[in-house]
């Protein structure tokens, strides 16, 4: 069994899963990044662009079926981010969403906080409050991606409550 001191990470299956892929040279590629219907889950979807966006602005909106083929529901750009996985010109577009109405969606709760933040007694308070999200890639047999084959985490482990994520998405 596998100490964790001795625990190292692969960089030859980093490099080909974050690295290797081929990418577009002449297109941006804008990875759309909204809260799913359940205001739990996170999802996203991708497009190509003839150019990178200088702001928020530049980033057109987006539609999506909610509950096909009833609902559209639209997402609304409103912040932009180098794509740390992608690298280059490329961009993960944090977005609201929005029903066929322009309405908020149900679960979406930035806009009334964005309202509330907007007002001159809150914005003269100037709060703070920041928000952390740590990931970890895994693969279908929820592995740590770079991880030896003869370890798995123990029941006991930190790392479990990445379980979630490997049952929603596959390398």
């Amino acid at each position: 069994m596998v100490e964790p001191s001795d625990w190292r990470f692969n960089k030859q299956v980093h490099s080909a899963y974050v690295h290797g892929l081929p990418l577009p040279q002449d297109q941006v590629l804008l990875e759309y990044v909204y809260i799913a219907e359940d205001g739990v889950n996170v999802h996203s979807k991708c497009r190509k662009v003839s150019s990178v966006p200088r702001d928020v602005t530049d980033v057109p909106v987006w539609s999506y079926a909610a509950n096909f083929p009833v609902e559209d529901r639209f997402l609304k750009p409103v912040a932009i981010y180098n794509d740390p996985f992608r690298r280059g010109p490329h961009k993960l577009v944090l977005c609201e969403v929005y029903a066929n109405d322009w309405t908020p969606a149900p679960r979406n709760f930035r806009w009334s906080c964005d309202e509330v933040m907007s007002r001159p007694d809150v914005l003269e308070a100037a709060p703070w409050f920041g928000l952390e999200q740590e990931y970890s890639i895994t693969d279908v047999t929820n592995r740590p991606l770079g991880w030896p084959s003869s370890f798995m985490p123990q029941p006991d482990c930190e790392l479990l409550w990445f379980d979630l994520v490997s049952k929603r998405t596959s390398l």
